[in-house]
């Protein structure tokens, strides 16, 4: 039987079986190696990032629900003014063009 994935696992990096073969594919045996010959030295960062703990599904559905909610309606005069004119096709090909 299969365990079951979080949503983490779905929808982030490779399994560990995934891993393996891309890094027997590669000559090296582990990802830190692969890191190494990959990224240089003097542009990787040391220092754990400072990131609050990862939600759930729901959490972030409940948490992106409520930001979205403090957005407002606002009317758009995007265009306003520039109806009932005409734009000559030689123009307007070259724009679209």
């Amino acid at each position: 039987m299969q365990k079951e994935l979080t949503f983490r696992d779905r929808h982030l990096g490779i399994d560990k079986a995934d891993l393996e073969v891309i890094l027997k594919e590669k000559g090296v045996s582990s990802l830190e190696e692969l890191i190494d010959q990959v990224i240089p030295e003097n542009i990787r960062h040391k220092d754990a990032l400072n990131l609050p703990e990862a939600m759930s599904e729901s959490e972030y559905l409940e948490h992106i629900t409520e930001l979205a909610n403090r957005n407002r309606v606002a009317r758009s005069y995007i265009g306003m003014g520039y109806y009932d004119t005409v734009t000559p096709p030689v123009i307007q090909r070259n724009i679209l063009e």
